[in-house]
């Protein structure tokens, strides 16, 4: 006995399958914060997720803003500016830019207030975390 029920059901649910596959790759924003002696950048997801953030800032919604809780620096001997190898910056390094005794929400807060956004970016390179 053929059982129509479960064959029909296989063709549906591979059909269903695939037109639920993403089709575009979605693009990262950065904001970028000039500090004294390193600047920092921050990965978002959009300029408007973090104009809507900025209307409501909640640690609740941060996370509806940004790509990843990281805060990044240029790591290349002597460079400045948003170019560049990235790595993750060091709490002694966003201290000294930001301040003492911020934590990495009110760090990354700070820097979507007073930073800029510089556009988005097809590919991200990361290094080793920075040592300070």
């Amino acid at each position: 006995m053929k059982h129509e029920f479960f064959s029909n059901n296989n063709e549906d649910t591979h059909a269903k399958n695939e037109s639920t596959k993403p089709t575009q790759k979605t693009e990262v924003g950065q904001y970028f914060f000039k500090g004294k002696d390193s600047d920092l950048i921050v990965f978002v997801k959009s300029e408007d997720a973090v104009e809507h953030y900025l209307e409501e800032p909640r640690v609740e919604n941060l996370s509806d803003c940004v790509e990843t809780f990281q805060i990044f620096t240029n790591i290349d001997s002597g460079s400045r500016g948003k170019k560049g190898s990235l790595g993750e910056a060091s709490k002694s390094v966003v201290e000294n830019e930001l301040g003492k005794g911020k934590d990495q929400y009110a760090a990354i807060d700070m820097i979507l207030r007073e930073g800029k956004y510089t556009g988005q970016m097809s590919q991200i390179r990361r290094k080793d975390r920075m040592r300070a």
